[in-house]
Protein backbone atom coordinates (compact mmCIF):
# COMPACT_ATOMS: atom_id res chain seq x y z
CA UNK A 1 0.00 0.00 0.00
CA UNK A 2 1.51 3.63 -1.27
CA UNK A 3 1.51 5.52 1.97
CA UNK A 4 -0.31 9.11 0.26
CA UNK A 5 -0.51 10.97 3.52
CA UNK A 6 2.60 9.96 5.14
CA UNK A 7 5.12 10.67 2.08
CA UNK A 8 5.91 13.98 3.53
CA UNK A 9 6.52 13.06 7.05
CA UNK A 10 9.07 8.98 6.08
CA UNK A 11 12.48 9.81 6.77
CA UNK A 12 15.10 7.43 5.98
CA UNK A 13 17.36 6.83 9.41
CA UNK A 14 20.77 6.39 9.35
CA UNK A 15 21.61 4.18 12.39
CA UNK A 16 25.18 4.40 12.23
CA UNK A 17 24.99 8.02 12.59
CA UNK A 18 23.64 8.37 15.98
CA UNK A 19 26.36 9.45 17.82
CA UNK A 20 27.88 8.39 21.15
CA UNK A 21 26.37 11.67 22.80
CA UNK A 22 22.97 10.48 21.50
CA UNK A 23 23.73 6.82 22.29
CA UNK A 24 24.67 7.70 26.55
CA UNK A 25 21.34 10.28 26.25
CA UNK A 26 20.02 6.72 25.74
CA UNK A 27 21.17 5.11 28.37
CA UNK A 28 20.58 7.64 30.74
CA UNK A 29 16.90 7.90 29.97
CA UNK A 30 16.59 4.10 29.92
CA UNK A 31 18.28 4.34 33.66
CA UNK A 32 15.54 6.60 34.94
CA UNK A 33 12.96 5.09 33.62
CA UNK A 34 13.76 1.75 34.16
CA UNK A 35 12.47 1.19 38.22
CA UNK A 36 9.26 1.71 36.76
CA UNK A 37 9.71 -0.74 33.62
CA UNK A 38 11.12 -3.31 36.36
CA UNK A 39 7.81 -2.60 38.53
CA UNK A 40 4.86 -2.13 36.57
CA UNK A 41 6.20 -3.87 32.85
CA UNK A 42 4.01 -7.11 31.67
CA UNK A 43 5.37 -10.30 31.02
CA UNK A 44 4.84 -9.55 27.00
CA UNK A 45 6.76 -6.69 27.49
CA UNK A 46 9.94 -8.21 29.00
CA UNK A 47 9.39 -11.45 26.17
CA UNK A 48 8.87 -8.57 23.05
CA UNK A 49 11.77 -6.89 24.47
CA UNK A 50 14.12 -10.06 24.35
CA UNK A 51 12.47 -10.54 20.55
CA UNK A 52 13.52 -7.34 19.04
CA UNK A 53 17.13 -6.85 20.75
CA UNK A 54 16.09 -3.99 23.19
CA UNK A 55 19.71 -2.83 24.54
CA UNK A 56 19.15 -0.40 27.53
CA UNK A 57 22.70 1.27 26.41
CA UNK A 58 21.89 1.47 22.76
CA UNK A 59 18.93 3.51 20.91
CA UNK A 60 16.59 0.57 18.67
CA UNK A 61 17.41 0.21 15.35
CA UNK A 62 14.15 0.52 13.28
CA UNK A 63 14.89 -1.27 10.23
CA UNK A 64 16.24 -3.82 12.26
CA UNK A 65 13.57 -4.31 14.52
CA UNK A 66 11.19 -4.21 11.45
CA UNK A 67 13.72 -6.99 10.63
CA UNK A 68 12.01 -9.23 13.26
CA UNK A 69 8.93 -7.59 13.49
CA UNK A 70 7.31 -8.11 9.73
CA UNK A 71 8.13 -12.08 9.43
CA UNK A 72 6.45 -12.63 12.87
CA UNK A 73 3.39 -10.09 12.73
CA UNK A 74 3.06 -8.76 9.33
CA UNK A 75 3.88 -4.98 10.90
CA UNK A 76 6.95 -3.05 10.52
CA UNK A 77 8.17 0.32 12.13
CA UNK A 78 8.94 2.98 9.74
CA UNK A 79 10.60 6.73 10.41
CA UNK A 80 9.33 9.53 10.73
CA UNK A 81 10.18 13.04 10.58
CA UNK A 82 7.72 14.36 13.56
CA UNK A 83 4.31 14.20 14.45
CA UNK A 84 1.49 12.99 12.24
CA UNK A 85 -1.65 14.26 11.33
CA UNK A 86 -5.15 11.79 12.67
CA UNK A 87 -5.66 11.05 9.23
CA UNK A 88 -1.63 10.20 8.54
CA UNK A 89 -1.30 7.78 11.54
CA UNK A 90 -4.30 5.76 10.52
CA UNK A 91 -2.95 5.59 7.14
CA UNK A 92 0.39 3.82 8.51
CA UNK A 93 -1.75 1.45 10.60
CA UNK A 94 -4.16 0.35 7.77
CA UNK A 95 -0.86 -0.10 6.25
CA UNK A 96 0.68 -1.95 8.93
CA UNK A 97 3.43 0.36 9.66
CA UNK A 98 3.91 1.48 13.45
CA UNK A 99 5.24 4.85 13.21
CA UNK A 100 8.20 6.46 14.88
CA UNK A 101 9.94 9.38 15.29
CA UNK A 102 13.78 9.29 16.20
CA UNK A 103 15.11 12.10 17.95
CA UNK A 104 17.49 11.86 20.69
CA UNK A 105 19.86 14.27 21.92
CA UNK A 106 21.30 16.23 25.24
CA UNK A 107 18.83 18.71 25.44
CA UNK A 108 16.17 15.26 26.30
CA UNK A 109 17.56 14.90 29.08
CA UNK A 110 14.96 17.62 30.41
CA UNK A 111 12.32 15.84 29.28
CA UNK A 112 12.34 12.37 28.27
CA UNK A 113 8.97 12.29 26.58
CA UNK A 114 10.19 14.71 23.37
CA UNK A 115 12.38 11.85 22.82
CA UNK A 116 9.89 10.16 20.27
CA UNK A 117 11.58 7.32 20.12
CA UNK A 118 12.24 6.95 23.87
CA UNK A 119 8.35 7.23 24.36
CA UNK A 120 8.07 4.43 21.40
CA UNK A 121 9.95 1.96 23.02
CA UNK A 122 8.84 2.54 26.79
CA UNK A 123 5.43 3.81 26.44
CA UNK A 124 2.19 0.91 27.03
CA UNK A 125 0.14 3.32 24.89
CA UNK A 126 2.39 3.52 21.91
CA UNK A 127 1.81 1.97 18.59
CA UNK A 128 5.34 0.13 18.97
CA UNK A 129 5.93 -0.93 22.10
CA UNK A 130 7.93 -4.21 22.83
CA UNK A 131 4.95 -6.29 23.28
CA UNK A 132 3.93 -5.55 19.29
CA UNK A 133 6.39 -7.78 18.23
CA UNK A 134 3.67 -10.53 19.28
CA UNK A 135 0.77 -10.44 16.89
CA UNK A 136 -2.11 -10.47 19.35
CA UNK A 137 -1.51 -6.83 19.87
CA UNK A 138 -0.79 -6.23 16.08
CA UNK A 139 -3.57 -7.10 15.47
CA UNK A 140 -5.60 -5.41 18.03
CA UNK A 141 -4.35 -2.55 16.34
CA UNK A 142 -5.62 -2.98 13.25
CA UNK A 143 -9.11 -2.31 13.51
CA UNK A 144 -8.35 1.12 14.98
CA UNK A 145 -6.99 1.73 11.20
CA UNK A 146 -9.82 1.05 9.28
CA UNK A 147 -12.35 3.62 7.95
Amino acid sequence: MKLAAAAPYLIEPKYQDYTAEQQAVWAELVRRRRPQIEAFACEEYWEGSAIIGLESDRLPDLAAITGILEPRTGWSTTAVSGLLPSDTFFEMLNAGSFPSRSTSGAALLSNAFQSRIFFTMFSATSPCTPTKCLPIPCNTMAPYAQE
